[in-house]
């Protein structure tokens, strides 16, 4: 691979992490919110896959009461917290995650339609809008 052929790569390369990690944070914070008001069962939910898990977190007294965080298996085996919506040390998924988290965000989203079943009312008009564009 010469020069020209990397910096191409790395440009397109920059780009596609930076529009996954845009709509990791948007479709998690989206359907949080969607999911305000919802009578939660659980104050801990997790949706677990092969490559890591999904937790959600309701507190009912809390100013911010949902949260939303992605572990992942490292390379060393070990679940490493890659993604979480109130620490903002992990608000941007770190480089060496975000296709496991990307990967991971239709587990979210399942996850998320099974234990609210009324996010289907809340976001129809959205997948309406998406079939018109």
């Amino acid at each position: 691979m010469d020069g020209n052929e990397i910096i191409h790569k790395l440009i397109v390369g920059s780009e596609a992490i930076d529009r996954m990690r845009k709509e990791i944070d948007l479709v998690v914070r989206m359907i949080l919110g969607f999911s305000h008001g919802v009578a939660w069962k659980d104050e801990l939910v997790r949706f677990e896959g092969k490559d890591g898990f999904w937790e959600i977190r309701y507190k009912q007294r809390s100013m911010q009461n949902l949260k939303a965080e992605c572990w992942i298996v490292s390379v060393t085996a070990v679940m490493e917290l890659a993604y979480d919506t109130q620490d903002f040390r992990f608000a941007q998924v770190p480089l060496r995650f975000v296709k496991a988290v990307y990967g991971m965000l239709p587990l979210f989203v399942e996850g998320m339609a099974k234990e609210c079943p009324q996010l289907d009312k809340s976001w129809q008009p959205l997948l309406d809008a998406a079939d018109h564009s």
